[in-house]
């Protein structure tokens, strides 16, 4: 339950969801009062001041973004987008790296909800896919197509039916000079 406030940190997160993320199809037959236990329970683990707000339809995690490795990939990869356009490519390069250093491994790895991984999981490792995306085409963009193409090999045999990925493989390779 706790993965599913912190995913939608300062958001509203329905009951419903709430239940989903933490029962899956299981839901018990007295899923608010259980909700609401687990809901006091982590209350006293957060302590002072108090973190989890209720809300008409649910309750609200109100955390910094800056205190959420998402956050925190959610800023730079906007600055990246931001320095990528206007034509600050190391600045840009910078920002998604640092975005993608804030990824350690799968997404929700440890987190045992069927629910956020079909729904949650593949959403986050889009959005970290289209940021890698957009970090080669800015080390593209400033010529770094000759230290691209292992990495684009790899993400290629990942994804074999991502095309940004294979074209931006395609142009690393006819740069270096690889027309075959």
């Amino acid at each position: 339950m706790i993965a599913a406030l912190l995913l939608r940190a300062n958001r509203p997160v329905s009951i419903d969801e709430l239940a989903q993320s933490a029962w899956s199809d299981d839901v018990p037959r007295r899923m608010v009062s259980a909700l609401r236990v687990y809901v006091m329970r982590l209350r006293q683990l957060l302590g002072e001041p108090p973190l989890i707000g209720t809300t008409s339809t649910g309750y609200v995690l109100r955390i910094p973004d800056q205190d959420l490795d998402v956050g925190r990939f959610e800023s730079l990869a906007a600055q990246g987008l931001a320095a990528s356009a206007s034509g600050e490519l190391d600045v840009a390069e910078t920002s998604f790296d640092q975005a993608l250093a804030e990824w350690r491994g799968p997404a929700l790895a440890d987190v045992e909800s069927e629910f956020l991984h079909r729904v949650n999981v593949p959403q986050l490792h889009d959005r970290r896919l289209d940021i890698e995306a957009a970090r080669n085409d800015v080390v593209l963009r400033k010529g770094g197509h000759r230290g691209l193409i292992a990495p684009l090999r790899q993400l290629t045999e990942q994804y074999p039916f991502h095309e940004q990925i294979w074209a931006q493989l395609m142009l690393a390779l006819y740069r270096s000079g690889r027309r075959t």
